[in-house]
């Protein structure tokens, strides 16, 4: 009987929110329409996208994925955002535990993809946070316990300072509520 109490204490804690989310799901974690000013769902672009597997990740993305596969991910997510003439891409990686969260963010800055762009700190986001002007995009890259979070914003020019704000909001919002 003491072996059921717990098993079934143990399946009702994992159903919904955990201490890891602040007591939400993992797809709470990503901002609803307006969350963030102006800033709406692109459900053009199929919705939330959820991968739970190194396969599945893979199916969603081409490439990018492997630093946080092969680190050790539990959950992935991809949702797509538009604000005024903006398009804007968040993924979120929740790693196994905090330490590793903390070492994929460290670490990818030797990955090719991460290399050729210039960082900038924005230390006031998360447990640390960068960000990279590409010329056409804001890439932003945040570390928030065992979160990963990235967002892209496409930019009007090159100089384009409002794209920059959006996506820090972005990016800031998920954070804070990790």
């Amino acid at each position: 009987m003491r072996r059921l109490v717990l098993s079934l204490a143990m399946v009702v804690g994992a159903c919904g929110g955990d201490s890891t989310t602040g007591g939400k799901t993992f797809e709470e974690q990503f901002p609803t329409d307006n969350q963030v000013a102006g800033m709406t769902i692109d459900t053009s672009a199929g919705g939330l996208k959820l991968a739970l597997t190194t396969k599945a990740v893979q199916d969603l993305i081409d490439g990018a994925a492997d630093p946080f596969t092969t680190a050790g991910f539990t959950e992935f997510g991809w949702q797509h955002y538009k604000v005024g003439g903006y398009a804007v891409d968040l993924q979120l990686w929740q790693m196994k535990d905090v330490a590793t969260g903390q070492s994929i963010y460290a670490s990818l800055l030797t990955n090719s993809l991460y290399s050729s762009a210039t960082w900038t700190d924005v230390s006031s986001i998360g447990d640390g946070a960068r960000i990279a002007n590409t010329g056409t995009t804001w890439w932003v890259n945040a570390k928030k316990g065992a979160f990963h979070v990235q967002a892209k914003i496409n930019q009007l020019s090159a100089t384009d300072q409002t794209a920059r704000g959006h996506v820090i909001a972005l990016v800031t919002t998920v954070a804070t509520g990790l």
